[in-house]
């Protein structure tokens, strides 16, 4: 969970040239690009942190961890 707390994906500005072609009749200009980095070092060129693909992976491994520890918890026997 740690990990991923640290090294985030952050949201890159467009193409520029793609951007003007599009304009200009070219082809659609494609999503932003994500780029993943350290949480206190974002790379060069990055608009934010993107949210939505940071909550997902994080639900998952809570899910896993608390799966994991439901059923690889210790029994007691009550007649000892």
């Amino acid at each position: 969970m740690g990990a991923l707390l640290l090294f985030v994906p952050y949201v890159m500005q467009p193409n520029l040239r793609e951007v003007f072609g599009a304009v200009f009749g070219g082809a659609k200009p494609t999503t932003p690009g994500i780029q993943y980095g350290l949480l206190f070092a974002p790379p060069a060129g990055s608009l934010g942190i993107e949210w939505q693909r940071v909550w997902v992976p994080m639900v998952f491994v809570g899910l896993v961890t608390l799966g994991a520890i439901f059923s690889l918890g210790t029994r007691r026997d009550s007649a000892a």
